[in-house]
C-alpha cells in the first residue's frame, strides 16, 4: 500500500519528532490525533468528583479543555505526548 504525499511528510515529520524526543532524553513518544475524548468524559468527571486526582485539584479546571484539547489551542491536530523513567541507575542523594 503506497502512501500519499501528505501521508508520507506526515509520516517523516513524526519520525523526525519521535527520534528528537528520545534524543533529548524521553523514554518513548507517541502522537495521536486530537479530538474529543467523548463519553470518557463521564468517567473522569465522576473520578474527579470522588477526589482520585492524587490531590491535582487543578485538574477540575476548565473540564472542556481537558475533553478536548483542540478547545485549547486554535487549529490543533495532533497530541504529542512523552514520557520519562525517573528510575536511574544511579541513586541520587536524598538531598
Amino acid at each position: 500500500m503506497s502512501l500519499s504525499c501528505c501521508e508520507e511528510e506526515k509520516a517523516l515529520y513524526a519520525t523526525k519528532i519521535k527520534a528528537g524526543a528520545l534524543r533529548l532524553g524521553f523514554s518513548v513518544c507517541g502522537i495521536a490525533p486530537a479530538g474529543n475524548i467523548g463519553r470518557d468524559a463521564d468517567s473522569f468527571k465522576d473520578g474527579l468528583a470522588t477526589g482520585n486526582h492524587a490531590g491535582m485539584t487543578y485538574l477540575e479546571h476548565h473540564f472542556d479543555k481537558r475533553c478536548d484539547p483542540r478547545l485549547l489551542v486554535e487549529g490543533t491536530r495532533s497530541i504529542i505526548s512523552v514520557a520519562l523513567n525517573y528510575y536511574t541507575q544511579n541513586r541520587l542523594g536524598k538531598d
